[in-house]
């Protein structure tokens, strides 16, 4: 019997498939009773579609300023939702008494990830990465049956992959020290984001760089469905794993187009 995956899926729905949108694995998780995390994921999920289907994703050359800005708001807010909820062992948690919240299905947003003539930027590919991981590890978290409470380790657990974007893109881009970006009260700031100077930091390959495909992109009517959400359990069956070579595919699965056979392109769901 072939196993699971906790793997980045692909939303084996055309034409997504064939433009490489992923989803993060929520595994057997389909929910969640933590209204604050289920907040943030679908906030996090949302602005993560804007960036990775805008054009600086497409390119290869280093992400234009509007993009660095809005990295570093989602930076930013994560810390904020994160740092400011959490509670640790020693502080009295809220309980709900004689109420019993309900759950909350988990809205996935499925986005570009997989290489594909869409996915081409080398830097927002690493950090999108993380976002991956950070929702994967969102969705799978024990602490989904805490209705009120963000504890401190969950915090500790899901800030690192931020945190880790924080560090790449402001020393590797922003070029701001590494003494400044570890500091507990660091945030982005206008003055960072003005200071963006990537010419100086990287080295200029446009006689061997080329625009992509600028024909067949989807509009925001086509991306709003992804935008909206798809809930967790009904996104499922059009999921699959997507194999770097001959593979089983998820259990009760096709195989995901690049297989040998080529096969399982899936009906959309919305």
């Amino acid at each position: 019997m072939p196993f699971g995956s906790d793997s980045v899926l692909l939303y084996n729905v055309d034409p997504w498939n064939k433009l490489g949108f992923g989803v993060p694995s929520f595994g057997d998780n389909i929910g969640t009773l933590n209204r604050p995390l289920w907040g943030l994921t679908d906030e996090i999920g949302k602005i993560q579609l804007f960036i990775t289907t805008h054009v600086d994703f497409m390119r290869q050359k280093p992400p234009g300023p509007n993009t660095i800005r809005r990295l570093g708001k989602l930076i930013n807010r994560a810390k904020a939702v994160l740092g400011g909820r959490q509670k640790d062992y020693t502080e009295a948690r809220l309980e709900p008494g004689h109420a019993k919240p309900a759950p909350e299905i988990w809205m996935i947003h499925p986005v570009p990830y997989f290489r594909s003539a869409v996915v081409r930027n080398k830097w927002l590919m690493e950090y999108n990465d993380y976002l991956m991981i950070f929702l994967t590890n969102a969705f799978q978290h024990s602490d989904n049956n805490l209705a009120l409470t963000v504890t401190q380790d969950m915090a500790r657990d899901l800030w690192q992959y931020i945190n880790e974007i924080k560090l790449r893109m402001g020393h590797e881009l922003l070029n701001i020290s590494m003494e400044d970006l570890q500091s507990e009260e660091f945030q982005f700031s206008e003055e960072h984001y003005a200071a963006y100077r990537p010419e100086d930091v990287t080295l200029n390959l446009e006689a061997l760089e080329t625009p992509g495909d600028i024909f067949n992109l989807p509009t925001e009517d086509d991306l709003r469905p992804l935008y909206t959400g798809i809930p967790s359990n009904l996104i499922a069956p059009n999921l699959a794993r997507y194999p770097v070579g001959p593979g089983d595919a998820l259990v009760g699965q096709e195989d995901a187009p690049g297989t040998t056979t080529g096969e399982g392109i899936g009906e959309p769901l919305v």
